[in-house]
């Protein structure tokens, strides 16, 4: 049965909080060194603070944080979104979300697109309206994930290229249960092999699972497979790891 798209969103919102300035790395590395790593980041709940009528379609994944800048000492918002669909009007989207993020805290806000859709020539980047002698030109971040080698992904130590390689799997092996088996395999040695964190270790985990899920007998053979001074770190990371297809 195929699975719905939003399906694949979870697991960021969970490595977002966790591993916030690692997406900034990947995604936005000039935005870093302007923020005070110091100062605590608040994340902020979303779906409270931002506008999204029907017509603008699906959402896909929404994130916000609230973050020092240091020139200014002041806080800013950054606004981060997950596109994985082509979708025509995010433009105005994205917009609409900015002007009600300013107006509801009246703070500087960094829009942030993360485009992980499979075609190369859809790169949404800018708002722009014209009439009558107004106009309006409102430009946002993006990083298209499709324009990050395989080769670079596999060998970073950012736990968000892990998350983009387990997203990526799950499109390359729909419908193809055994060819998922062995990349979550393949996925599951480099995750272990790299030193991240234990935090991030198992988030990265849960990642791969949920965004890989194999029916029932593909999850034992999964787990018969995986050696055997590894499965205290996979029991570790339940509910998701192991569990096969989700209900």
């Amino acid at each position: 049965m195929r699975k719905n798209p939003s399906d694949r969103t979870e697991p960021w919102t969970e490595i977002c909080d966790t591993s916030f300035r690692r997406l900034l790395e990947l995604s936005a590395p000039e935005l870093v060194p302007g923020i005070d790593w110091t100062r605590r980041v608040h994340f902020l709940d979303p779906k409270l603070e931002t506008f999204n009528p029907p017509e603008m379609g699906r959402l896909h994944f929404r994130h916000l944080a609230k973050v020092f800048w240091k020139a200014s000492r002041k806080p800013i918002l950054i606004h981060t979104e997950l596109v994985s669909e082509v979708e025509p009007l995010v433009e105005t989207r994205i917009f609409l979300d900015w002007g009600s993020l300013y107006l509801n805290h009246g703070l500087d806000v960094f829009s942030l697109v993360l485009l992980a859709d499979q075609d190369p020539g859809y790169r949404p980047w800018r708002y722009f309206w014209e009439f009558a002698g107004c106009s309006l030109d409102f430009r946002f971040r993006t990083c298209k994930f499709l324009d990050f080698e395989t080769e670079f992904l596999e060998a970073s130590t950012n736990p968000i290229s892990k998350i983009v390689l387990a997203q990526r799997l799950a499109r390359q092996t729909a419908g193809d249960p055994w060819a998922r088996l062995e990349g979550k395999l393949r996925w599951l040695d480099r995750i272990l092999a790299q030193g991240f964190p234990e935090h991030e270790k198992q988030t990265l985990l849960r990642a791969l699972d949920w965004m890989n899920p194999l029916p029932s007998s593909l999850a034992m053979e999964f787990q018969r497979r995986v050696p055997l001074h590894h499965t205290h770190t996979l029991d570790h990371a339940r509910p998701h790891t192991l569990r096969g297809e989700r209900p």
